[in-house]
Parts: C-alpha cells; structure tokens; sequence
C-alpha cells in the first residue's frame, strides 16, 4: 500500500509469505509474520542477471545493481537500479563476502519509510544527500513545470487517517460513509472492503473498481505488517470483494439545496430533481482537461483507455438484452447506482460523516453540506477553480486565488475546524470538523 511499485517489488516479498506451506493469497492476519526476515523469494519467474537463466517463482532472490544504476522509463517514471537474481548468484559475486541491501528508496526520498524495522532495505542516517544527487532528475509536466507526483498511496493514508480520529461506530452510524468527488472509487472500495464501513460516492463518473479487486486479491494491502491494524482482521485475499454504492449526482448547489429542503421522500419536485440531475451528470465524461459534457470535440481530450472503450462501444449491438442502449449499459461502470429517488434522499441526509480526497469543485458545497446538516467532514481541498468560483472571497475582500487562500476560506466557515497534514507528497493538508455536541 506504501508506493509498492517504488523500490518494494512485486517480485520479490518477505521469505516465508510465498512459501508453499503459507500461500500469500490463502494467508489472514494472524498468518502473516511481524518480525523482519532477511531473505526474500521470488513472486514471479523472471531472468536471474547474472546467470542469465530463469528464476523460478519462489526461489530465494537478492536484489544487484544494474549496470547504469537507476533511470526513468520513456513515461518518465523511475525505473528501480537493481534487480532481482538467485541468491546464490548474488553471493558468488562477492565472491563469499556479505551480502548488503540496497538503500531502501523512500528512506532515500523523504527521510522516513513506513515499513520501519521490518523494511528488507537499508536506513543509512549519513550520507543521504550524496546518495540523492545521484538519483536522476524527476519528471517535469505541464507549461508550468510542476514535479510530477504519483498517487499511489495517498488514498490508503487519508484512510488511515479516518480510522484515527473517527471511531468505528461513528463512520458507520446511519447510512455510513459520503465520499465526495470519490472518483474512480478508491477510497470507498478500501473502507468497504478493509474496514466492512457503508461507503456511498458521490460522482457523476462511473466507478472504476478492477485495479482494487486485484490488489486485494493478491494480498497487496497486507505487504506491509505494520499496516495490519487498519486492516478488520476478518478481511483476507479470499473475502469476496464489496462494490460501494454510486450516486451518479454532481454534489453543488442545486443538489444541496433540494436535499435541504426535502426531508419527504415522497416529494414529486425531489423525484423529477433527481431524475434529471442523474441523466445529466451521466452525460459527462472525464477528459485531459477536466469533467466536460460529452461531444465531439472532447473526444479529442479523451484518455487512452476511454478511447479504446467507446471504439469498443461503437462496435457492440446498439440495444441490451433488457432494451437499454448499449451506451447507457457501458456507463454504468463498477458501483451499485443508487437509482431510487427516496433512496438516494435517505442516503444525503443520513450519513455518518462526509470525506472527500481531492475533492476539487465540490469542496466548498461539501463543507457547507457538513455544516447545515451538523455532519462530521473530512477533505484534503486540492486545486482552487478560481475561475469557475470568482465570488469566493477571502475575509479582506480578495478573490480565493490560491490554494493557501482556499484552505484559510475553507477554515473561516467555522471557528471549530481543524487543520492536519498527511504523510505524502503535494496536497495533503486534512481539514475536518467534528459538531461540539457529538465531541469525545
């Protein structure tokens, strides 16, 4: 869960996990060791380096530096400086010396590696800026040549962080969980399946769940022991994976304001409201340039796997079995769609606690949603959308420009709200607001 794919490979996992004795994917929490094992096997066959010949899966492995050491792949991502052989190639190498491991690459980073004790890699205390100088340059991208930063992990730490300053019981009080602008449903699949919490998104795109169902099923959210007790202990790689609910709304101002003034859920006008906001929000789809209606001219901006799906949607029979287009049944996406009108109204009005990663449009009705509704809110506000919010004003009159301004006139609608910081790179400042009367 820790930026798997920088330095702790896939390929080679702590000895006894992949033993034939433990499978990883059979294994549950109390299978799993906590204490540091020196010797790694191979999760994958490969080709040994050295030797040249094949490493079989489960054949104890070392990793060596590659010739050229580290550099970026044509997507400009690093690519690590060692690989993986036999250990026994390893150890002809040095020809009968010690064997020394690599330095760990998030020690290398950021000083700090969540693993701890149990990291396989090393933790020098001196000599770290020399070694950072020979790492090679970072990505650049966009006309403002801001680092390019990776996703992975941000998600599993928010997450973690809930699960610190929000009981159990709370989070899964009423209808549980709104995740707000959830996205492709990260953050709900993990509490849903992780933690067994209600989770319901709120995103006019639909879920896109099958990266999450695989590290599941592979047991990637256990590779690191220390991160075990965010993890219900009768969850395992066998559990069968949950999909969150989907309501496919835009969670602004109209919304909020029909909800607000809606507690029958039998209302004709809520009925039609919700209707008409469900088939509009399924008209947009997720561009190079951000959430824009569907045309042919954001076809142009459309990412490479949208590209591939909408040709494959092209060539399908234009009906279901059931009568639905083809169109409608491809937009679906992964999340169990909440599509009855009271249903959904219940869901808005009875959660437990509104969170929202990177919320961007939606941050700012979300904390007034929490606030109308005396909801606890989490979010970690993200880019400003100035220019689509040139009435947010900050408390001497200037327009919210950016993200410092939109952080201090999140916090000015309520003196209560607090202010954290996230153990990852780029955005990661959490604010959150619990009501006095439901303080601990």
């Amino acid at each position: 869960e820790l930026e798997e794919s920088e330095g702790h490979d896939i390929e080679g996992e702590v000895g006894e996990w992949n033993s034939q004795e433990k499978g990883m994917k059979s294994m549950t929490l109390s299978d799993r060791p906590l204490t540091k094992i020196p010797i790694k096997r191979a999760a994958l066959s490969h080709d040994c380096i050295l030797c040249q010949g094949k490493v079989e899966q489960g054949e104890e492995i070392w990793p060596v530096i590659k010739q050229g050491g580290a550099s970026l792949n044509p997507g400009g991502r690093k690519v690590s400086a060692h690989a993986w052989c036999h250990l026994q190639c390893a150890k002809d190498a040095v020809g009968g010396g010690e064997l020394v491991p690599p330095v760990c690459p998030h020690w290398l980073k950021k000083g700090s590696c969540g693993y701890g004790e149990l990291c396989f890699y090393l933790h020098p205390v001196e000599g770290l800026e020399e070694l950072r100088k020979q790492l090679p340059d970072r990505k650049r991208i966009g006309s403002w040549k801001r680092s390019k930063l990776r996703n992975s992990s941000k998600v599993g730490s928010f997450r973690r962080w809930l699960l610190d300053h929000f009981s159990l019981d709370e989070l899964a009080a009423g209808t549980g969980i709104l995740d707000i602008a959830g996205g492709k449903g990260e953050l709900a699949f993990e509490l849903a399946n992780l933690n067994k919490l209600p989770t319901t998104v709120v995103d006019p795109r639909p879920l896109e769940l099958s990266s999450y169902r695989r590290k599941l099923l592979y047991s990637i959210y256990w590779r690191n022991p220390l991160m075990h007790m965010y993890i219900d202990p009768s969850v395992s790689a066998d559990s069968q994976p949950v999909s969150p609910t989907h309501l496919r709304l835009f969670f602004d101002a109209p919304l909020l304001s029909h909800v607000l003034q809606h507690e029958e859920k039998e209302g004709q006008e809520w009925q039609e409201f919700f209707t008409s906001s469900v088939r509009r929000s399924k008209e947009f789809v997720w561009t190079t340039k951000g959430l824009k209606p569907s045309s042919e001219e954001t076809a142009d901006h459309l990412y490479p796997r949208q590209k591939a799906r909408q040709e494959d949607d092209a060539g399908a029979p234009s009906m279901t079995e059931e009568g639905g287009s083809q169109e409608e049944a491809s937009k679906s996406g992964d999340g169990e769609e909440i599509e009855d009108a009271a249903e959904a109204l219940r869901v808005l009005r009875s959660c437990s606690i509104l969170v929202g990663m990177h919320p961007d449009q939606a941050v700012g009705d979300m904390v007034d949603y929490a606030l109308a509704l005396r909801k606890p809110f989490a979010c970690v506000p993200c880019c400003v959308y100035w220019k689509e919010f040139p009435r947010r004003k900050r408390g001497d009159g200037k327009m919210v420009r950016t993200y410092e301004d939109l952080v201090e006139w999140l916090k000015a609608k309520d003196p209560n709200i607090q202010e954290d910081v996230l153990d990852f790179e780029g955005k990661n400042r959490v604010l959150w607001w619990r009501p006095p009367e439901l303080s601990r």
